[in-house]
């Protein structure tokens, strides 16, 4: 690692490299530790997914279930592939073809850019999920209006403040080249 990019990592996050490497090891282990189970819940339920979902006919509440699903789970293989991938050019033409990060010959370019989709998921996740759960409130109290307005409100809000907290955050993502960490390595400045 050069002194300027880890003089860098020292300025943008006010914490030194032991620190920040120590905790992104945590973090990368946390979401591992997380993602094994929620793989493992979608092989136990896949079964009973193909004999209720996939063998009826497609609508609107079908395809509500699949959006929900598995928007989650193709977020989550773009964090693990955030987390423990080594996003050269070469991996990312090979493996990414059909997204954006593609088009970027520099890595760091790949990994914000990475960032930025991986933040499209959880927003359309959260979206989701909040909708989801509005209509079955909406539903448990007998369809009142009075009851689904504040929800949808609520909702919209919620969407609202993630996409201007995704955009304006305290200052752009850094991606910083840590020795001994693979992976996108994106600390945020914190603000003074």
């Amino acid at each position: 690692m050069s002194a300027s990019r880890l003089q860098a990592l020292l300025d943008s996050t006010d914490l030194d490299y032991a620190t920040f490497s120590s905790d992104y090891r945590i973090y990368r282990y946390v979401f591992l530790a997380g993602f094994v189970i929620f793989i493992y819940d979608h092989l136990l339920t896949f079964s009973t997914e193909v004999k209720y979902i996939w063998s009826t006919k497609l609508g609107p509440s079908t395809c509500w279930f699949l959006a929900v699903r598995y928007i989650g789970l193709i977020g989550n293989i773009f964090v693990l592939v955030f987390c423990f991938g080594a996003l050269s050019h070469e991996v990312c033409s090979s493996i990414c073809c059909s997204v954006p990060v593609a088009s970027i010959k520099d890595p760091t370019e790949s990994c914000i850019r990475m960032l930025t989709v991986w933040e499209i998921f959880i927003i359309t996740q959260e979206g989701l999920i909040e909708t989801t759960l509005s209509i079955r409130v909406f539903a448990m109290y007998g369809k009142n209006r009075w009851v689904l307005v504040p929800l949808l409100a609520l909702v919209c809000t919620s969407m609202i403040l993630a996409v201007v907290g995704a955009i304006k955050l305290d200052g752009p993502a850094q991606n910083l080249a840590a020795p001994g960490l693979n992976g996108c390595n994106t600390p945020y400045p914190r603000s003074a």
